[in-house]
This record gives structure tokens, sequence and C-alpha cells, in this order.
């Protein structure tokens, strides 16, 4: 389990961020480049100290700006894949996964590997360099070496941004399979909209460093229901409508624009106030299409 609250400022940008994953779940942050989703990983990793916040991880509180707490990066028990994977050229792939395992001995180190290899489809590779393998082989090395110390808490920065369609496509295959041997909480950062649906427990479309949607990945990427979110999922059609009526009934309104008459699904049911309102309220809504 991880959650907690940051607030963070670096130069003119502000970041407020928020979360809560369950143990086995995978909680997506999705949104444009320079959106604040890597600095959001960052100071939950405890590379960027916030300006305030709370930071559970597991059953301890890591960061906590009201009384003074704060622990190291290295003491976090955090996995964390980056987007350039930051392998060691002069290590084997074998050494490269074994690198934080000097804590356990020579056996206990090497069936670890052996079982991160096995179940990554490494076997075979670990005596070579890293840049002796293909970009997908270095993707599962790099979160071999993050799965390897058993972290409390996973941290994916775009880890397949550099790969093909059909590659990708593959790696979260495989990755979702060795997540749900593990139960761990994990933080997965992307703006590709596929990758978040297959990936994702839930999402947060954040952007501008403010959390802007929230909820399941199809509610909130399937049919984004608001005009930003739509943008950013890459919807080319937005529609400025007026709400003319509601039919709950069917889930449904009519909305009307200029030489357009559209019934869409109902965004929300009316208040008390809407009922008691004389005629229908007038509002501005937004209908997306594909």
């Amino acid at each position: 389990m991880s959650r907690g609250w940051v607030n963070c400022s670096l130069g003119g940008f502000t970041l407020e961020a928020r979360w809560d994953i369950q143990p086995g779940q995978v909680m997506v942050l999705f949104g444009p480049s320079g959106a604040g989703k890597t600095t959001t990983l960052r100071a939950i990793a405890g590379l960027v100290r916030p300006l305030g916040g709370h930071i559970e991880i597991g059953d301890r509180v890591v960061y906590d700006s009201a009384r003074n707490t704060w622990t190291p990066p290295h003491r976090r028990r955090v996995g964390y894949l980056t987007q350039q994977f930051h392998l060691f050229p002069h290590l084997t792939v074998a050494n490269n996964i074994a690198y934080g395992l000097s804590h356990l001995s020579k056996s206990a180190a090497r069936d670890r590997v052996h079982q991160l290899t096995r179940s990554l489809g490494l076997e075979g590779l670990e005596d070579r360099r890293t840049w002796q393998i293909s970009g997908g082989e270095q993707q599962r090395v790099a979160l071999a070496r993050a799965l390897a110390t058993g972290p409390e808490l996973l941290l994916l920065d775009e880890p397949f941004s550099s790969l093909d369609a059909e590659l990708r496509r593959s790696l979260r295959r495989e990755l979702r399979a060795v997540l749900a041997e593990s139960a761990m909480p994990v933080l997965l950062v992307t703006h590709d909209r596929e990758e978040a649906l297959a990936m994702g427990d839930s999402v947060q479309v954040i952007d501008h460093g403010k959390i802007i949607s929230e909820g399941e990945p199809l509610d909130v990427l399937g049919q984004p229901g608001r005009g930003r979110v739509a943008r950013l999922v890459g919807v080319e059609n937005l529609l400025h409508l007026t709400l003319e009526s509601r039919n709950p009934r069917d889930g449904t309104m009519m909305c009307v624009g200029e030489g357009v008459r559209l019934e869409v699904p109902l965004d929300h049911p009316p208040s008390p106030a809407d009922s008691a309102a004389d005629g229908l309220p007038r509002v501005l809504t937004e209908a997306t299409s594909r």
C-alpha cells in the first residue's frame, strides 16, 4: 500500500499530487509531457524534497512535513524504473539485476536473479553486457533490477516509450503477470492511452501540476467527459452544446447547438435545485466523438 500527498515547486512550476494505491493495484498517471508526472515519482522516491506533504509506503511514514519526518531514498524500499533504464554498461545482465542484493548470500542472490530472468524471459543472457542486448531486453533487465530487492512500491516512468508497438504489448503482458504474483502497489506514468487502459486499475489525469480527472481507466479515458481530458486522449471532434432535456430513465440527455441536436449519455442526475427550478437548466456541455 502507498498513499499520500505532496506539494512541490520547481522554478515556476508547482505540483499538487495525491495518491492511494492498494496492494496489487496499478495506478496510472496520465498526461502530457511537463504535466508533473515524473516529479510526482521523484518526490515519492525521495529524489525531490516537497514543500509539504505526507508519504506512506507499506506501513511506514517516509515523509511528513508537519512532523519533520524524512527517510532518505535508499531506505524507502522503492523500485524505480526510469525512462533511460540507467543500466551499468560494464556489468553483465546478471550483475545488473543483482546490484542491490549485497545484503543476501551469494547463493540467495543467485537464486533471486535466476527467478527474475526466468519470469522476464532473460534466460541465456545472464553473462552478456547490457550493450550486447536489444532495447526490449534492456527494459526487462531494468525491470528485473527494480523488482530484485522486493520493494514495497514500484514506480514506472514511461517504461515502454522507446519500444515498438508489438514489443510494448508483449512486455505489458509479461509485467502484468509478474505483478500479479507480487501483490505490489505500482504507480505507472504514461501518456499512451492504450497503455493506461491495458495496465491501470485506476487512473489520474494530470495537467499543469493539477489532477483534472480520476477514476477507472475506461470511464476516464474511454468516454472523457471534460474537454481538456478529451484533447489529451486524442478526441478529434468537440461540440459545444446546450442541455435541452434529461431522460434519467433511459440514461440520456438531449443537447442542442447550431444545426446540431444530439442524444448523449446522462452526465449526472439532476440536483434538487434543478428539479425545483422552472424550466430546464441551461448549461454549456461538451459532447465528444472519435
